[in-house]
Protein backbone atom coordinates (compact mmCIF):
# COMPACT_ATOMS: atom_id res chain seq x y z
CA UNK A 1 0.00 0.00 0.00
CA UNK A 2 2.81 2.39 0.86
CA UNK A 3 4.53 2.14 -2.59
CA UNK A 4 1.20 2.92 -4.27
CA UNK A 5 0.73 6.02 -2.10
CA UNK A 6 4.22 7.23 -2.99
CA UNK A 7 3.49 6.69 -6.69
CA UNK A 8 0.26 8.67 -6.45
CA UNK A 9 2.03 11.53 -4.68
CA UNK A 10 4.74 11.61 -7.34
CA UNK A 11 2.13 11.61 -10.12
CA UNK A 12 0.22 14.47 -8.51
CA UNK A 13 3.37 16.55 -8.03
CA UNK A 14 4.35 16.01 -11.66
CA UNK A 15 0.90 17.07 -12.84
CA UNK A 16 1.01 20.18 -10.67
CA UNK A 17 4.45 21.06 -11.96
CA UNK A 18 3.40 20.91 -15.61
CA UNK A 19 0.23 22.99 -15.33
CA UNK A 20 -0.15 25.45 -18.25
CA UNK A 21 1.19 28.94 -17.58
CA UNK A 22 -1.39 31.73 -17.26
CA UNK A 23 0.00 34.85 -18.89
CA UNK A 24 -0.61 38.51 -18.11
CA UNK A 25 -0.43 41.44 -20.56
CA UNK A 26 3.21 41.96 -21.55
CA UNK A 27 4.42 38.49 -20.55
CA UNK A 28 5.32 37.93 -24.21
CA UNK A 29 6.14 40.41 -26.99
CA UNK A 30 6.37 40.23 -30.76
CA UNK A 31 10.00 40.79 -31.80
CA UNK A 32 9.80 40.70 -35.63
CA UNK A 33 7.66 39.87 -38.66
CA UNK A 34 7.81 39.32 -42.40
CA UNK A 35 4.39 40.05 -43.92
CA UNK A 36 5.90 39.58 -47.37
CA UNK A 37 5.45 35.92 -48.37
CA UNK A 38 6.30 33.54 -46.87
CA UNK A 39 4.67 34.69 -43.63
CA UNK A 40 6.89 34.72 -40.58
CA UNK A 41 7.00 36.23 -37.10
CA UNK A 42 8.79 35.71 -33.79
CA UNK A 43 8.04 36.44 -30.14
CA UNK A 44 9.96 36.47 -26.87
CA UNK A 45 8.61 35.28 -23.52
CA UNK A 46 9.54 37.15 -20.35
CA UNK A 47 8.37 34.31 -18.08
CA UNK A 48 8.96 30.56 -18.06
CA UNK A 49 6.35 28.70 -20.11
CA UNK A 50 5.38 25.23 -18.93
CA UNK A 51 4.84 22.55 -21.60
CA UNK A 52 1.23 22.43 -22.73
CA UNK A 53 0.73 26.19 -22.39
CA UNK A 54 -1.41 27.46 -25.28
CA UNK A 55 -1.05 30.90 -26.87
CA UNK A 56 -3.20 32.08 -29.77
CA UNK A 57 -2.12 34.49 -32.51
CA UNK A 58 -4.66 35.96 -34.92
CA UNK A 59 -4.56 38.36 -37.85
CA UNK A 60 -8.29 39.03 -37.39
CA UNK A 61 -8.89 42.63 -36.35
CA UNK A 62 -10.60 43.66 -33.12
CA UNK A 63 -13.92 45.54 -33.34
CA UNK A 64 -15.38 48.27 -31.16
CA UNK A 65 -18.13 45.86 -30.00
CA UNK A 66 -15.39 43.79 -28.27
CA UNK A 67 -15.29 40.91 -30.70
CA UNK A 68 -13.03 39.71 -33.50
CA UNK A 69 -13.83 40.53 -37.09
CA UNK A 70 -13.89 37.10 -38.70
CA UNK A 71 -12.58 36.38 -42.17
CA UNK A 72 -8.92 35.72 -41.49
CA UNK A 73 -7.00 33.14 -39.45
CA UNK A 74 -5.85 31.82 -36.11
CA UNK A 75 -2.59 30.21 -35.02
CA UNK A 76 -2.47 27.92 -32.01
CA UNK A 77 0.92 27.62 -30.36
CA UNK A 78 1.30 24.81 -27.81
CA UNK A 79 4.54 24.96 -25.84
CA UNK A 80 6.38 21.66 -26.45
CA UNK A 81 8.42 19.68 -23.92
CA UNK A 82 10.43 20.60 -21.93
CA UNK A 83 8.90 24.08 -21.96
CA UNK A 84 10.35 27.52 -22.69
CA UNK A 85 12.65 29.55 -20.47
CA UNK A 86 12.20 33.28 -19.99
CA UNK A 87 13.88 35.36 -22.72
CA UNK A 88 13.72 32.56 -25.30
CA UNK A 89 12.62 33.61 -28.79
CA UNK A 90 10.16 31.44 -30.76
CA UNK A 91 9.63 31.74 -34.52
CA UNK A 92 6.62 30.88 -36.66
CA UNK A 93 6.42 28.63 -38.63
CA UNK A 94 9.85 27.00 -38.21
CA UNK A 95 9.68 26.14 -34.49
CA UNK A 96 7.54 23.17 -33.36
CA UNK A 97 4.19 23.74 -31.67
CA UNK A 98 2.31 25.83 -34.24
CA UNK A 99 -1.00 24.94 -35.93
CA UNK A 100 -3.02 27.25 -38.19
CA UNK A 101 -6.75 27.48 -38.87
CA UNK A 102 -9.10 29.78 -40.78
CA UNK A 103 -11.84 31.82 -39.11
CA UNK A 104 -14.21 32.14 -42.04
CA UNK A 105 -11.14 32.70 -44.20
CA UNK A 106 -7.46 31.80 -43.94
CA UNK A 107 -4.38 32.86 -42.01
CA UNK A 108 -2.11 35.09 -44.08
CA UNK A 109 -0.52 38.49 -43.60
CA UNK A 110 -1.27 41.33 -46.01
CA UNK A 111 1.42 43.66 -47.33
CA UNK A 112 -1.25 46.39 -47.36
CA UNK A 113 -1.33 46.38 -43.55
CA UNK A 114 -2.15 43.76 -40.96
CA UNK A 115 -1.95 42.86 -37.28
CA UNK A 116 -0.89 40.11 -34.89
CA UNK A 117 -3.00 39.85 -31.72
CA UNK A 118 -1.72 37.43 -29.07
CA UNK A 119 -4.07 36.05 -26.41
CA UNK A 120 -5.07 33.14 -24.21
CA UNK A 121 -8.58 31.96 -23.39
CA UNK A 122 -10.53 31.45 -26.60
CA UNK A 123 -11.44 33.22 -29.83
CA UNK A 124 -14.79 34.30 -28.36
CA UNK A 125 -13.47 35.18 -24.88
CA UNK A 126 -9.83 36.23 -25.39
CA UNK A 127 -7.48 37.46 -22.69
CA UNK A 128 -4.99 39.58 -24.59
CA UNK A 129 -1.25 39.47 -23.91
CA UNK A 130 0.32 41.57 -26.68
CA UNK A 131 -0.65 43.21 -29.96
CA UNK A 132 1.07 44.78 -32.95
CA UNK A 133 -0.31 46.54 -36.02
CA UNK A 134 1.51 47.96 -39.02
CA UNK A 135 -1.42 49.50 -40.89
CA UNK A 136 -0.82 52.92 -39.43
CA UNK A 137 1.15 54.69 -36.72
CA UNK A 138 -1.95 54.52 -34.50
CA UNK A 139 -4.77 52.10 -33.69
CA UNK A 140 -8.09 52.36 -35.51
CA UNK A 141 -11.44 52.84 -33.71
CA UNK A 142 -12.60 49.45 -35.03
CA UNK A 143 -11.74 46.74 -37.56
CA UNK A 144 -13.47 47.50 -40.86
CA UNK A 145 -11.43 45.25 -43.17
CA UNK A 146 -8.56 42.75 -43.15
CA UNK A 147 -5.99 45.51 -42.68
CA UNK A 148 -7.36 47.32 -39.62
CA UNK A 149 -7.86 46.71 -35.92
CA UNK A 150 -8.74 48.52 -32.72
CA UNK A 151 -6.47 48.25 -29.69
CA UNK A 152 -7.63 45.13 -27.79
CA UNK A 153 -8.96 45.63 -24.24
CA UNK A 154 -6.51 45.21 -21.40
CA UNK A 155 -3.57 46.41 -23.52
CA UNK A 156 -1.93 49.83 -23.59
CA UNK A 157 -0.10 51.26 -26.57
CA UNK A 158 3.64 51.68 -25.96
CA UNK A 159 3.36 49.46 -22.87
CA UNK A 160 2.28 46.04 -24.15
CA UNK A 161 1.19 46.96 -27.68
CA UNK A 162 2.77 48.81 -30.58
CA UNK A 163 1.47 50.55 -33.73
CA UNK A 164 3.95 50.84 -36.61
CA UNK A 165 3.59 52.77 -39.83
CA UNK A 166 3.16 50.64 -42.96
CA UNK A 167 6.06 48.26 -43.41
CA UNK A 168 5.94 44.82 -44.95
CA UNK A 169 8.78 43.57 -42.78
CA UNK A 170 10.13 44.85 -39.49
CA UNK A 171 11.99 43.84 -36.33
CA UNK A 172 13.04 45.17 -32.95
CA UNK A 173 16.60 46.49 -33.20
CA UNK A 174 17.77 44.94 -29.89
CA UNK A 175 18.79 48.38 -28.58
CA UNK A 176 18.09 47.11 -25.05
CA UNK A 177 19.07 43.49 -24.50
CA UNK A 178 19.18 43.06 -20.73
CA UNK A 179 16.91 44.44 -18.03
CA UNK A 180 13.67 43.83 -16.23
CA UNK A 181 10.46 43.09 -18.08
CA UNK A 182 8.93 46.56 -17.88
CA UNK A 183 12.05 48.31 -19.19
CA UNK A 184 12.40 45.87 -22.08
CA UNK A 185 8.74 46.38 -22.99
CA UNK A 186 9.21 50.15 -23.00
CA UNK A 187 12.05 49.74 -25.50
CA UNK A 188 10.22 47.15 -27.61
CA UNK A 189 6.99 49.15 -27.92
CA UNK A 190 8.83 52.29 -29.05
CA UNK A 191 8.41 52.51 -32.82
CA UNK A 192 11.76 54.29 -33.18
CA UNK A 193 13.47 51.09 -32.00
CA UNK A 194 12.16 49.06 -34.94
CA UNK A 195 14.03 48.44 -38.19
CA UNK A 196 11.70 48.50 -41.19
CA UNK A 197 12.44 47.42 -44.72
CA UNK A 198 10.78 46.71 -48.05
CA UNK A 199 12.70 43.42 -48.43
CA UNK A 200 12.59 40.43 -46.11
CA UNK A 201 14.56 40.77 -42.88
CA UNK A 202 16.43 38.35 -40.66
CA UNK A 203 14.42 37.68 -37.49
CA UNK A 204 16.44 38.04 -34.26
CA UNK A 205 16.92 34.73 -32.47
CA UNK A 206 19.27 35.80 -29.67
CA UNK A 207 18.37 39.35 -28.76
CA UNK A 208 17.95 39.14 -25.01
CA UNK A 209 20.13 38.23 -22.06
CA UNK A 210 18.27 36.73 -19.14
CA UNK A 211 21.16 36.39 -16.71
CA UNK A 212 21.22 39.50 -14.54
CA UNK A 213 24.49 40.10 -12.67
CA UNK A 214 22.62 40.48 -9.36
CA UNK A 215 19.46 39.43 -7.58
CA UNK A 216 17.73 42.49 -6.11
CA UNK A 217 16.21 41.26 -2.85
CA UNK A 218 14.63 44.56 -1.80
CA UNK A 219 14.62 48.30 -2.50
CA UNK A 220 13.01 50.76 -0.11
CA UNK A 221 13.18 54.38 0.97
CA UNK A 222 12.88 55.38 4.63
CA UNK A 223 11.84 58.95 5.45
CA UNK A 224 13.62 61.01 8.09
CA UNK A 225 13.02 64.69 8.97
CA UNK A 226 16.00 65.99 7.00
CA UNK A 227 16.73 63.26 4.46
CA UNK A 228 15.59 60.09 2.70
CA UNK A 229 17.53 56.89 3.37
CA UNK A 230 17.62 54.69 0.26
CA UNK A 231 18.35 51.10 1.19
CA UNK A 232 18.59 48.05 -1.05
CA UNK A 233 19.72 44.47 -0.56
CA UNK A 234 21.33 42.29 -3.23
CA UNK A 235 22.55 38.70 -3.42
CA UNK A 236 24.62 36.64 -5.87
CA UNK A 237 26.48 39.67 -7.19
CA UNK A 238 28.84 38.87 -10.03
CA UNK A 239 30.77 41.12 -12.36
CA UNK A 240 29.06 44.27 -11.03
CA UNK A 241 31.03 47.50 -11.31
CA UNK A 242 28.87 50.17 -9.66
CA UNK A 243 25.33 51.09 -8.60
CA UNK A 244 23.82 54.43 -9.56
CA UNK A 245 20.93 56.00 -7.61
CA UNK A 246 18.53 58.11 -9.67
CA UNK A 247 15.74 60.54 -8.76
CA UNK A 248 12.81 62.03 -10.68
CA UNK A 249 10.02 64.48 -9.86
CA UNK A 250 7.60 63.05 -12.44
CA UNK A 251 8.58 59.39 -12.83
CA UNK A 252 9.69 59.89 -16.44
CA UNK A 253 12.91 61.92 -16.51
CA UNK A 254 15.52 60.67 -14.03
CA UNK A 255 18.86 62.20 -13.04
CA UNK A 256 21.79 60.74 -11.13
CA UNK A 257 22.18 61.57 -7.43
CA UNK A 258 25.11 59.32 -6.52
CA UNK A 259 27.08 56.10 -6.96
CA UNK A 260 27.94 53.12 -4.75
CA UNK A 261 30.77 50.71 -5.51
CA UNK A 262 29.62 47.08 -5.77
CA UNK A 263 31.09 44.55 -3.33
CA UNK A 264 30.34 41.50 -5.54
CA UNK A 265 29.37 39.15 -2.73
CA UNK A 266 27.37 35.94 -3.09
CA UNK A 267 25.66 36.41 0.27
CA UNK A 268 23.03 39.13 0.89
CA UNK A 269 24.62 42.59 0.91
CA UNK A 270 22.97 45.79 2.16
CA UNK A 271 23.68 49.20 0.61
CA UNK A 272 22.33 52.58 1.67
CA UNK A 273 22.46 56.17 0.43
CA UNK A 274 21.24 59.42 2.02
CA UNK A 275 19.44 61.98 -0.13
CA UNK A 276 18.70 65.40 1.37
CA UNK A 277 15.66 66.17 -0.79
CA UNK A 278 12.53 67.70 0.83
CA UNK A 279 9.91 66.91 -1.86
CA UNK A 280 7.91 63.95 -3.13
CA UNK A 281 9.80 62.07 -5.84
CA UNK A 282 10.63 58.78 -7.51
CA UNK A 283 13.79 56.77 -6.89
CA UNK A 284 15.27 53.94 -8.92
CA UNK A 285 18.42 51.84 -9.07
CA UNK A 286 20.71 51.41 -12.07
CA UNK A 287 23.31 48.61 -12.12
CA UNK A 288 26.37 48.78 -14.38
CA UNK A 289 28.60 45.75 -14.86
CA UNK A 290 32.22 45.46 -15.98
CA UNK A 291 31.17 44.36 -19.48
CA UNK A 292 29.41 47.65 -20.17
CA UNK A 293 25.86 46.33 -19.71
CA UNK A 294 23.33 48.30 -17.68
CA UNK A 295 20.14 47.29 -15.88
CA UNK A 296 17.54 49.78 -14.61
CA UNK A 297 15.11 48.50 -11.99
CA UNK A 298 11.55 49.61 -11.36
CA UNK A 299 11.13 52.96 -9.64
CA UNK A 300 9.64 53.63 -6.19
CA UNK A 301 7.48 56.64 -5.33
CA UNK A 302 8.09 58.54 -2.08
CA UNK A 303 5.66 61.17 -0.81
CA UNK A 304 6.58 63.99 1.55
CA UNK A 305 3.38 65.95 0.89
CA UNK A 306 0.82 65.92 3.68
CA UNK A 307 -1.51 68.77 2.70
CA UNK A 308 -5.19 68.14 3.18
CA UNK A 309 -7.20 67.44 0.04
CA UNK A 310 -10.97 68.09 -0.01
CA UNK A 311 -11.50 66.67 -3.49
CA UNK A 312 -9.67 65.09 -6.39
CA UNK A 313 -10.12 63.78 -9.91
CA UNK A 314 -7.70 61.64 -11.91
CA UNK A 315 -7.89 61.16 -15.67
CA UNK A 316 -5.82 59.67 -18.49
CA UNK A 317 -4.20 61.33 -21.51
CA UNK A 318 -7.49 61.10 -23.42
CA UNK A 319 -9.33 63.04 -20.73
CA UNK A 320 -11.23 59.98 -19.48
CA UNK A 321 -11.94 60.14 -15.75
CA UNK A 322 -10.33 57.19 -13.97
CA UNK A 323 -11.34 58.05 -10.41
CA UNK A 324 -12.51 60.83 -8.09
CA UNK A 325 -13.41 61.53 -4.49
CA UNK A 326 -14.10 64.19 -1.88
CA UNK A 327 -13.93 64.61 1.88
CA UNK A 328 -11.80 66.35 4.46
CA UNK A 329 -10.16 63.06 5.48
CA UNK A 330 -8.11 62.88 2.28
CA UNK A 331 -4.36 63.45 2.11
CA UNK A 332 -2.32 64.04 -1.04
CA UNK A 333 -0.21 60.95 -0.36
CA UNK A 334 -3.32 58.78 -0.25
CA UNK A 335 -4.71 60.25 -3.47
CA UNK A 336 -1.48 59.61 -5.37
CA UNK A 337 -1.43 56.07 -4.02
CA UNK A 338 -4.76 55.51 -5.81
CA UNK A 339 -3.00 56.12 -9.12
CA UNK A 340 -0.76 53.12 -8.42
CA UNK A 341 -3.83 50.88 -8.75
CA UNK A 342 -4.48 51.96 -12.34
CA UNK A 343 -3.02 50.44 -15.49
CA UNK A 344 0.51 51.57 -16.45
CA UNK A 345 0.61 54.91 -18.22
CA UNK A 346 0.56 58.69 -17.79
CA UNK A 347 -2.20 60.29 -15.70
CA UNK A 348 -3.20 63.77 -14.52
CA UNK A 349 -4.41 64.27 -10.96
CA UNK A 350 -6.40 67.37 -10.06
CA UNK A 351 -6.12 68.10 -6.34
CA UNK A 352 -8.54 70.52 -4.68
CA UNK A 353 -7.28 71.96 -1.39
CA UNK A 354 -8.54 74.76 0.83
CA UNK A 355 -5.90 77.00 -0.71
CA UNK A 356 -6.87 76.30 -4.32
CA UNK A 357 -6.41 73.75 -7.07
CA UNK A 358 -3.30 72.05 -8.47
CA UNK A 359 -2.82 69.54 -11.30
CA UNK A 360 -0.03 66.96 -11.10
CA UNK A 361 1.26 64.68 -13.83
CA UNK A 362 1.96 61.16 -12.62
CA UNK A 363 3.57 58.29 -14.53
CA UNK A 364 2.45 54.86 -13.31
CA UNK A 365 4.74 51.93 -14.16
Amino acid sequence: MKPLLISLLIARSLCAFSEPTNLKPGDIAITAFNFQDPDQFSFVTFVDLNPGTIIYFSDCGWKEDNSFREGEGLITYTVPDPGKKAFEVTTYPSDPGFQTAGIGGFFGFSVDGDQILAFQGSFTTPEFIFAITNNNASWEPTAVDNNTTALPPGLTNEVNAIALNKSNNSRYNCSLEMGNQSDLLVAMTNASNWIQGAGRIMLPTECFKSALPIHLVSFEVKLFPEYNRIEFITSNESNVRVYELQRSDNGVHFSSIGFLKAENRKEPTTYYFLDYYPHSCYYRLKEMDTDGHEVIFKSTFVSRDTQEVIGYCMYDLNGKVKGSGEGSYLQEEGVLAEVRLLDPGMYFVKLITREGCVIKKVYNE
